[in-house]
């Protein structure tokens, strides 16, 4: 089967990505870091201008914010680097299926080589990915988080504060990027629930013995993995967003983890980490796992086949009970080697990177509790 060219139709559902993307040409990483100089160059000339560079007395200076810079560097970068790369994700792992001769043609619908139909299925998938009722969701969402936003950064004594451009400019970029990240995960969800429709849809052809070592299904695996991957970056800023906030407050670090948003934050990021794993895999192993078993119940019903004969021959030609004796041990070799065939798309390295990846902000975390109760 081959893959149409609305797979590319992803790079135009929104004028940001189809500008960075598109109109000058730029990959994900190379449009993260101009922007990412951009917008912290615009604020060091300010902070120049405001002469509030390093710390004074009474505020804490730009280059000495370490949380700032660890939540642009970390949280800013990851949301804005895998909202341009989501296309290049679903591509790539619809891609990769079909590479892998994974994906068959639905029984419903069969034409010359699959083209036709994949390319319905990715225009739908399309449409509803570029839906623009889902920039409600995070302009719902801001106008209560943006007064709160205002309302506490004024009382800190740091750079941002110091004249009302630089509070307007990094007011305007916490809100940028928090709506980058709410349409990032609205689409990643609406992804997850096309892939698994993918598998619904159409005929799944499991590669038992494929070297990815899941079946043919490791682009699957590759696209949660990435996901999370951006999901614990930036749970990672936020850790270190909310010791900057201890630090400045001067309150503990335990206090500001125990604000009912803080600590509902590790609660979300928990579950929406865990869901971009597992999710895109959950059809997939359905299917790996029906692969399994209907091999294994023809190797069984072989198995039964060679038994009755060997009962009916065992007082007849023994050199017809040799025959059908050698049949069931290669029968019974070919079910030890079945038993053992993958039924999840991934393998002991992706699962190893998946826990390691997630626990990591609740180890900073905990180490942060333990140093700041140790020196208290």
């Amino acid at each position: 089967m081959n893959v149409p060219e609305s797979i590319y139709l992803f790079y135009k559902a929104d004028f940001i990505t189809f500008g960075i993307r598109k109109r000058f040409k730029l990959n994900p990483m190379t449009a993260t870091v101009l922007w990412y100089l951009f917008f912290n160059g615009v604020l060091l000339i300010t902070a120049i201008h405001d002469n509030i560079v390093f710390s004074t007395s009474n505020r804490i200076g730009l280059l000495n914010d370490f949380g700032w810079w660890i939540i642009t560097t970390l949280g800013f970068n990851a949301t804005f680097y895998t909202f341009l790369w989501l296309p290049d994700g679903v591509a790539k792992t619809i891609l990769g299926l079909v590479q892998n001769k994974v994906i068959g043609l639905p029984s419903s619908h069969k034409d010359q080589d699959g083209k036709e139909t994949l390319d319905i299925y990715i225009q739908k998938f399309f449409r509803s990915y570029s839906n623009r009722l889902w920039y409600i969701i995070p302009s719902v969402i801001a106008i209560p988080l943006l007064d709160s936003l205002v309302q506490s950064h004024r009382k800190f004594l740091i750079w941002e504060t110091a004249s009302n451009f630089s509070f307007g400019f990094t007011i305007f970029l916490y809100m940028f990027f928090f709506f980058l990240f709410v349409t990032l995960l609205t689409r990643v969800i609406i992804v997850i629930l096309w892939l698994n429709k993918l598998f619904k849809d159409f005929d799944i052809d499991v590669r038992v013995l494929h070297p990815d070592n899941a079946g043919g299904l490791a682009p699957l695996s590759r696209f949660g993995m990435a996901i999370v991957y951006m999901i614990v970056i930036i749970a990672i800023s936020n850790v270190f967003g909310d010791i900057s906030e201890a630090v400045i407050t001067s309150k503990a670090y335990i206090d500001v983890v125990r604000q009912p948003f803080v600590f509902s934050t590790y609660i979300a990021y928990s579950v929406f980490a865990s869901l971009a794993f597992f999710a895109p895999l959950s059809l997939a192993h359905t299917s790996m796992k029906k692969a399994k078993n209907h091999f294994i119940t023809e190797i069984s019903d072989q198995f039964e086949i060679e038994l009755a004969n060997v009962q009916t021959l065992l007082a007849g030609d023994n050199a017809k009970l040799k025959n059908s004796l050698s049949k069931l041990e290669e029968l019974q070799k070919l079910y030890n080697v079945a038993s053992k065939f993958p039924v999840w798309p991934f393998n002991i390295g992706n699962l190893a990177g998946f826990f390691g990846a997630i626990v990591s902000p609740f180890l900073i975390s905990l180490i942060s509790i333990v140093t700041e109760q140790f020196f208290k």
